[in-house]
């Protein structure tokens, strides 16, 4: 059979699988809490198409960008650019399909945040 467990929060979590049988096998995992994130409509930051395929589109509504970082679902930074835009467009055709993490550092050092998704 197939379950799905939704975690809300950090921790270690233990399941137990017995069949009709009654043989039954054990397993851990442990999770990060990497925080939360929220979705913000009117945000000074806009990022579209969510999710995206080939491009991804970012917009500040008010300054400039200066850096951007994108990290896949395991933290790593896996995309780095420096700008002095408003806007930016990311060929994302080379990112794989999942959860990404976009951090936007803006001229003033303020750090603007937003989730986004890759789907084929």
């Amino acid at each position: 059979t197939a379950e799905t467990l939704w975690v809300t929060s950090g921790g270690t979590f233990y399941v137990t699988v017995t069949n009709a049988s009654g043989c039954s096998v054990s397993d851990s995992i442990f999770v990060v809490n990497l925080g939360t994130i929220y979705s913000i409509r009117n945000s000074k930051l806009q990022v579209f198409p969510n999710p995206a395929s080939d491009m991804l589109n970012i917009k500040l509504n008010n300054g400039s960008i200066w850096e951007i970082h994108i990290y896949n679902a395991t933290g790593q930074l896996f995309y780095s650019e420096k700008t002095s835009q408003n806007t930016c467009v990311i060929d994302t055709k080379k990112f794989a399909q999942g959860f990404y993490i976009l951090h936007c550092k803006t001229a003033n050092n303020s750090i603007l945040s937003s989730a986004f998704g890759i789907v084929r």
